[in-house]
């Protein structure tokens, strides 16, 4: 294929979150001593065969990552990318040279709420900082309430499974809001609440570690759903401007084979990976926002067997996520046709690609259908790649290099990759060719 199409009047971006930046070095937050207590097993147990949640790893994987992922260091968050130092402004000159006009990040509870009602001066100068300098480049800063991490104390009162959780979380948004003084026009109120339900109350990776707990599925859902709706209420009535969603992980199901198991075994599949909390707020939010990462193949109608039953000759990532741009175009016509008086803003999209030989070509193509998306009618608004900088990717720690920005975590030297460049190209003509 050699064809190229228009993409304008879309705001190009980038994104990144605190805890991953290193926000949350030496505060008191759920994630730091879950790391710490887990990093050691999860070195020993990364292997050949090891499967990330898309399929086993193969040793061409286990190779490139292993010289990370087998160091129980890797897995300890530490200062990150020392974000938290003002290393965020050498990070914002980059952005403004590639053409962007938008980053997205996280502000931590952990860092400004110490305790119950106790919110860091200093902390809220810091975010305060943030946002000043994307403003002085003339990049729009897009914040986040919720992405991922809890401070201990809001953990031992129960966490998300509290029946006043989220009350509690309306309530510090409120006062964030006041404190923080600033006219934030874009807001993420939760980053995906379904994988954060999945990873820490089915599959029990994630803190508070429970697994297949039915009941507390249901119970953080149901306070995720509440908080999301009283905040948005909360942030309208502050800035009746500000733009405000939550941000919800979209997979791309297909059948495997023309069976009718397989269809109708994808066609639940994504009623319940994808439906799981859009259509429950979709009266409180001003656009629809989505992260983008995931193609699967399914077999069977059991919902949770026969996953990822892709064909080989989809490449995979160095996290073994299949890559197959094509599914964004899908996703986004999916969603219009539900949706059809709301904008979407594709808030995360990105590859796990260390030595960046895939990550070129990804940006290329998933831009091209985000551009024959638009020209099918599609409202995109906005498109952030993620991520801005090289990051601690969770239980898989600092292996996974997911950056437009490459750091070297011992010099903290940074280095702008090749695909950052095929980014910048696309933003300054406006144009994208496959």
């Amino acid at each position: 294929m050699n064809e190229t199409l228009d993409i304008k009047d879309i705001r190009w971006g980038a994104s990144t979150a605190g805890h991953q930046s290193g926000d949350n070095s030496g505060i008191d937050v759920d994630w730091v001593e879950f790391e710490k207590r887990k990093a050691e097993e999860w070195a020993e147990d990364f292997a050949p065969g090891t499967d990330f949640g898309n399929g086993p790893i193969g040793e061409d994987i286990y190779e490139r990552m292993k010289s990370d992922a087998k160091n129980p260091d890797n897995y300890i968050s530490g200062k990150g990318t020392e974000w938290a130092d003002g290393r965020y402004k050498e990070d914002l000159d980059i952005a403004k040279d590639l053409g962007l006009e938008s980053i997205r990040f996280s502000i931590e509870r952990s860092r400004v709420e110490v305790s119950e009602g106790e919110f860091s001066e200093e902390a809220i100068k810091y975010y305060k900082s943030i946002i000043k300098e994307c403003r002085k480049r003339g990049i729009e800063p897009m914040i986040t309430l919720f992405h991922f991490t809890n401070p201990t104390w809001f953990s031992r009162k129960g966490g998300w499974e509290d029946k006043e959780s989220a009350q509690n979380f309306s309530r510090y948004v409120g006062k964030l809001l006041k404190i923080l003084d600033e006219d934030i026009k874009y807001i993420i109120v939760i980053n995906e609440p379904d994988i954060y339900t999945l990873q820490g109350y089915v599959w029990g990776n994630w803190p508070p570690e429970k697994k297949y707990s039915l009941i507390n599925v249901y119970r953080v859902r149901k306070n995720l759903i509440e908080a999301h709706k009283s905040s948005f209420d909360l942030i309208k009535g502050y800035n009746s401007e500000s733009q405000v969603s939550s941000a919800v992980n979209l997979t791309h199901f297909e059948p495997k084979t023309p069976a009718i198991e397989d269809y109708f075994g994808s066609v639940i599949l994504e009623k319940i990976v994808n439906e799981g909390f859009l259509p429950y707020i979709s009266g409180h939010m001003n656009f629809i926002a989505i992260n983008c990462y995931f193609h699967c193949l399914k077999k069977g109608i059991f919902p949770w067997k026969g996953l990822f039953e892709n064909d080989e000759q989809e490449k995979r990532s160095d996290l073994g996520i299949y890559i197959n741009p094509i599914s964004i175009y899908k996703i986004l016509l999916y969603l219009h046709g539900r949706y059809p008086n709301l904008p979407i803003e594709i808030t995360e999209n990105g590859v796990a690609d260390r030595n960046d030989t895939l990550r070129p070509d990804f940006i290329r193509k998933t831009l091209y259908y985000v551009a024959k998306a638009i020209h099918a009618g599609v409202p995109v608004r906005s498109y952030y790649h993620w991520s801005l900088t090289d990051n601690f990717e969770w239980d898989k720690g600092f292996a996974a290099r997911f950056g437009l920005i490459g750091i070297d975590y011992e010099t903290q030297k940074r280095t702008v990759r090749e695909s950052a460049r095929v980014y910048q190209e696309i933003i300054r003509s406006g144009r994208v060719s496959i």
